[in-house]
């Protein structure tokens, strides 16, 4: 999620989104941010695949500019790519 805000700023978006997150009974296992030159970036390692729903209210979010999906393969897989 790309944020074009101030920390503080940032900090009450990044609650909004866990609660929305949490209205979809999605789970954060872990959560990680970052920026730089006024923009941030959060990553959210969550426990299953959110609902298109909860994507498109996250993307409502007036200081959210992007949200996307990485699929990672379970610990000790190799990704699709990688397999061949």
């Amino acid at each position: 999620m790309d944020h074009a805000s101030s920390p503080h700023q940032n900090s009450i978006q990044q609650q909004r989104q866990l609660e929305l997150l949490a209205s979809f009974n999605q789970n954060r296992l872990e959560q990680d941010v970052g920026g730089a030159l006024g923009h941030a970036i959060g990553v959210l390692n969550l426990d299953s695949t959110p609902p298109k729903a909860a994507l498109d209210e996250l993307m409502a979010i007036k200081a959210i500019r992007k949200v996307q999906m990485i699929e990672l393969p379970a610990a000790g897989e190799l990704p699709a790519w990688l397999a061949n």
